[in-house]
């Protein structure tokens, strides 16, 4: 997206030259090497990573008698040539933190559940819900202690079907994992759906300061 409005500038700034709009050429190339370099260089995406990623990572959560992780899922990747679907680089990150929030909640509650949600959006055969759930069996978490939601198609639709399982139990706490970056969304669909998680963010994302524009930085903006 960034990518894209910067060029529609340069096309502007081409079709004002095909007229001889002087003005206008600068005008336009003025404004894409202003976001070029405000967001290349970190500026821009740093000061918006700041104010989304404002939660601090859930160390010691105060367990209760029965618990409810849930973690969201972020598509998933089908490896070419080898059959095999598995979570985006990122999604791994969430994966990680769910079962460790498992592992210290069992040290101190008998009852603790992981509710994964996520369907299967780009028609792989195996819903983000089912990947995740996998990897968390491989990981040591027993199966039955492994809720999962494979309809959901986008973050609402988690906080939607999550919100239907999750009545079906009395749970005392529900943690939400997800990515710092997806947190605060995440947070406001749940709770239009009148669930109440307490916010465990998975990873937080940094913008590189650098004096010459980086991909990286064009990409974390996006």
């Amino acid at each position: 997206m960034t990518m894209l409005i910067m060029t529609f500038f340069v096309i502007f700034a081409f079709i004002a030259a095909i007229f001889r709009k002087r003005s206008l050429v600068l005008l336009n190339i003025g404004i894409a090497l202003i976001l070029l370099f405000t967001i290349g260089t970190g500026l821009a995406p740093r000061i918006a990573a700041q104010h989304l990623q404002i939660y601090a990572p859930l160390l010691e959560p105060e367990w209760k008698s029965a618990n409810a992780i849930i973690v969201l899922g972020l598509g998933t990747v089908e490896w070419p040539g080898a059959k095999y679907i598995s979570s985006p680089p990122v999604g791994f990150s969430r994966t990680e933190e769910a079962a460790r929030l498992y592992n210290d909640c069992k040290k101190k509650s008998e009852n603790c559940k992981l509710l994964t949600t996520g369907g299967d959006p780009p028609q792989t055969g195996l819903a983000e819900a089912d990947v995740m759930a996998r990897d968390l069996t491989s990981l040591g978490i027993p199966i039955a202690d492994i809720l999962i939601e494979p309809k959901s198609n986008n973050t609402f639709q988690n906080a939607q079907f999550s919100s239907e399982i999750l009545r079906r139990s009395s749970f005392d706490q529900i943690i939400l994992v997800t990515s710092g970056l997806h947190m605060n969304r995440s947070l406001l669909y749940f709770s239009h759906f009148l669930i109440r998680a307490i916010p465990a963010p998975s990873d937080y994302w940094q913008a590189k300061q650098t004096v010459f524009p980086l991909a990286y930085n064009l990409t974390l903006m996006d």
